[in-house]
């Protein structure tokens, strides 16, 4: 019985050696897709590897594609269960200043630095009005795109912004956030 689990151990080590790039390259690439920490996505996917390992059998597939779609997928799962942690308990972030946040981000001061213009964009998407917020639920296929197309719409038909406008204070918003 010994003889056997150190045969496998001999054989796991081995294999990890010859595929310690792939690990690597699957984590840094997550990593930096996913603005994760390199450490943390190295060492879960070592820990895939063992798991990816241990449930390899030739007629499913190549080692190496085994090795990294198990990999890349235990990397999600891993995301998306830190995410919805964090999610579960996060705290609420306030602009007022004796009111600690939760992140080093701090709203009030980043919107201090803005024009008015890209002040009233940021105040739009932040706080929302209830018809920005029915229009926005209709539109659910690319969200990020369908918050800009109703911020600029509110911004041209109600304040009567012209499009030049609007372009120069998003293009302001963007700036600074870099």
């Amino acid at each position: 019985m010994r003889k056997v689990a150190i045969s496998k151990r001999k054989r796991m080590e081995q294999r990890y050696e010859s595929v310690f790039f792939l690990v690597k390259s699957t984590a840094a690439t997550f990593a930096r897709r996913y603005n994760c920490s390199f450490q943390d996505c190295l060492s879960e996917a070592n820990k895939c590897f063992v798991e990816a390992f241990l449930s390899y059998t030739k007629d499913k597939s190549k080692f190496s594609t085994w090795i990294r779609n198990k990999i890349w997928y235990g990397l999600m799962t891993w995301r998306r269960e830190s995410s919805k942690y964090l999610s579960r308990n996060k705290q609420t972030v306030f602009l007022d200043d004796d009111v600690p946040q939760s992140s080093s981000f701090s709203l009030q001061a980043f919107v201090e630095d803005l024009s008015d213009d890209a002040r009233k964009a940021v105040e739009l998407a932040v706080f929302p009005t209830k018809d920005m917020e029915r229009e926005f639920k209709k539109n659910k296929r690319n969200q990020l795109w369908g918050m800009r197309k109703i911020i600029r719409r509110k911004l041209h038909k109600e304040f009567g912004w012209r499009h030049k406008r609007i372009d120069r204070a998003f293009k302001e918003v963007r700036e600074a956030l870099r």
